[in-house]
């Protein structure tokens, strides 16, 4: 799911309310003049008589459910809220609570599905993620226990390009929720964004123990975030520790055998090549670079045995070192796996540059001229 989907696929239905009758008689004189308002529509009158009333009697929960009437009709959603939360603390009447929460709750549910209504057109204007940005963040101060409206904020902020501010909207979803991949990745792609690297790995750290979250999602982005800072050596280091907590991740053993390969630690990279395989036959991938690494280690030992003839003065000697063929040995292990391959690497220029070199190497001279001839 992209960041754009959750809010345009995410609707939430207005909850409908219960309207109490209003019937003018009984209670305080400040209590019978806000109903009598209230039926004639005057509401800022009605607004002032129940503030009367609540600051004589602040434990009249009436008082309160009748203010947040009255405010939710002068649409001051937020004031409502608050009321209505004050009367909750002082304890409504059943009816009243249920009013009172639906009241809330449809309140809430407007703000989220004005801002969704911006954030569809806000691919042809882009202004509107910052005003959808301020309808969520309305909904938020009416229902501020809701993790839901702060995933909608960090991801109308992301798309935005507010960048900097996405993390803390992210915070605080994660504290009012339990932490998920899809809404750390959106802190950690954000702080990708600004080039704050190190930010981005210790946002992560903070959540290695969690039960939330998968650790292969963990390490894996950890790792990736330090080959993105251009810190290699901290990435293979990462990726050894997901590969290590994780043994029988073949993803992992094909990750630190890629980062090997680039450190030209062959004969390492090889180690983990195998055992990926030896969990995953078919990883082509895999199969691919457990190749390559074959085919490096030979010219390695190519170049080592080419580099000792030329030095070595001795004939005798200089003959014998002409008759070291162990390079070939490399030669021959890196072809099986790269021919393992070739049906799904058919427009792959370097993969056949590659394995012509191998045929090259091995003496087949129309394999590989066929190799290198093939995009000609």
């Amino acid at each position: 799911m992209t960041l754009k989907s959750i809010l345009l696929t995410t609707g939430i239905l207005a909850t409908g309310y219960l309207m109490m009758g209003i019937d003018g008689c009984g209670g305080s004189k400040e209590m019978t003049s806000a109903k009598l308002y209230i039926q004639q529509k005057q509401l800022d009158k009605a607004l002032s008589s129940v503030n009367a009333e609540i600051a004589k009697n602040p434990t009249n929960a009436e008082a309160y459910y009748y203010k947040g009437i009255i405010l939710y009709d002068m649409k001051e959603t937020v004031k409502m809220a608050a009321a209505f939360r004050e009367g909750l603390k002082v304890g409504f009447k059943p009816e009243q609570k249920k009013d009172a929460e639906a009241r809330i709750q449809n309140g809430w549910a407007n703000e989220i599905n004005n801002g969704t209504k911006l954030v569809q057109t806000a691919e042809e204007n882009p202004e509107n993620y910052l005003k959808a940005i301020e309808k969520f963040k309305i909904a938020a101060e009416i229902q501020p226990d809701s993790a839901l409206t702060y995933q909608y904020i960090a991801i109308a902020q992301f798309n935005a390009k507010l960048y900097n501010e996405v993390p803390a909207s992210v915070q605080t979803y994660i504290g009012k929720k339990h932490e998920d991949e899809a809404i750390l990745n959106l802190a950690v792609q954000a702080y990708k964004n600004l080039s704050d690297y190190n930010s981005a790995i210790a946002f992560l750290e903070k959540y290695k123990s969690s039960k939330y979250v998968t650790q292969n999602y963990l390490y894996e982005t950890i790792a990736q975030t330090y080959i993105d800072a251009g810190r290699a050596d901290d990435a293979l280091k990462a990726f050894m520790d997901a590969s290590d907590a994780n043994p029988s991740n073949e993803v992992m053993k094909y990750n630190v055998g890629v980062l090997l390969l680039n450190k030209d630690s062959y004969e390492e990279s090889v180690k983990y090549f195998e055992g990926a395989l030896a969990i995953r036959p078919d990883y082509k991938e895999a199969s691919y670079n457990l190749g390559v690494a074959y085919l490096r280690l030979g010219k390695k030992r190519q170049d080592a045995i080419e580099e000792a003839y030329s030095k070595e003065k001795d004939r005798k000697k200089k003959e014998k070192i002409a008759q070291d063929k162990s390079h070939l040995d490399y030669f021959k292990k890196a072809l099986p796996y790269l021919e393992a391959v070739k049906d799904s690497r058919t427009d792959d220029v370097v993969f056949w540059t590659v394995l012509g070199q191998v045929y090259t190497a091995l003496g087949m001279n129309d394999k590989a001229k066929e190799a290198f001839d093939r995009f000609k």
